[in-house]
């Protein structure tokens, strides 16, 4: 991945490694390029190697084991010429579920010895933590997430909640975190459910005005634009431009859940999405076992 002509002896060599039973790694980006091409099994374009000139370089992952998956931050080195460095990722916990993010990623080189940036401050390779105890609280993130907090006094990153992760159905395949995280600023708004009322959403971003009333006037636009919906249907901001979330934590998974479990019914009974019917039906499925486990952490906090 440079410019101009091989230059063998100069090369760094960096590499996906994911080193274990039914465990997928891949490079999906470096220096904020993705690479050429893709990798069986993965629908985001990546590579297992490649081929760098000597420097500081900025690299994003995605780790797989069974339905699980998830995506580094943060993560960089400075490579050497003639050097090899290996790209590693360890799931933090054993309840390893989609769209989590308690996977921890690092790179070392050919010693072992971890080198640059890694995404967290989680313990060494191998040291995998046991499952925290059902609490409010989620487990620390890297700084520069975009956080939410909520009226139990609670705060969790974006990252933390599977449904704002899904790509399926989006405006140009970007989900909801992915507009967020590539945002300056962001404002999010969805529709209330009720009889009649179909499920909507609509987000602003990096508006010079304000995104918080762009969300909320866009999501009514569309609202009244569907002839499906009853006159009386309206949107609320959920996600301010702030990061305030105007629920309990608890409320907000619920809310966030069953919007996207509204979405992905429509999507089944749509023609359009037929050839994705499967991975439709196997994302809910997965989607099902992640509110569970929210469930299970703010089992006991304020409704």
């Amino acid at each position: 991945m440079y410019d101009g002509p091989v230059q063998t002896g100069r090369e760094v060599i960096l590499q996906a490694d994911a080193q274990g039973r039914g465990r997928n790694l891949i490079i999906t980006k470096v220096d904020g390029t993705a690479p050429v091409g893709g990798v069986e099994g993965f629908l985001d374009p990546g590579a297992r190697t490649i081929y760098l000139l000597p420097g500081t370089h900025t690299v994003e992952a995605k780790f797989s084991e069974g339905t699980g998956y998830a995506y580094s931050r943060n993560l960089s080195f400075v490579g050497e010429a003639g050097k090899s460095y290996f790209v590693r990722a360890e799931p933090a916990t054993s309840n390893f579920l989609v769209g989590t993010t308690s996977v921890r990623f690092w790179i070392q080189d050919g010693s072992g010895r971890r080198v640059g940036a890694s995404d967290d401050s989680n313990p060494a390779p191998g040291a995998v933590a046991s499952a925290p105890a059902a609490s409010a609280a989620l487990p620390p993130r890297p700084s520069g997430c975009r956080q939410l907090s909520f009226t139990d006094g609670s705060s969790a990153c974006m990252e933390d909640f599977e449904p704002l992760a899904v790509k399926i159905g989006t405006p140009g395949g970007l989900s909801v975190l992915d507009r967020a995280t590539a945002a300056r600023t962001f404002a999010y708004a969805v529709s209330e459910f009720g009889p009649g009322c179909q499920a909507t959403y609509y987000m602003a971003w990096n508006n010079p005005t304000g995104n918080d009333e762009r969300a909320r006037q866009g999501c009514d636009a569309a609202v009244k634009k569907d002839t499906r919906n009853m006159e009386e249907c309206r949107c609320a901001l959920i996600v301010s431009t702030e990061g305030k979330v105007p629920m309990t934590q608890k409320e907000f998974v619920g809310k966030m859940f069953a919007l996207q479990y509204r979405l992905l019914d429509s999507f089944r009974a749509s023609k359009k999405f037929e050839p994705q019917w499967g991975e439709i039906a196997q994302l809910k499925r997965n989607l099902q076992l992640s509110e569970k486990t929210h469930d299970q952490r703010l089992a006991g906090t304020p409704r």
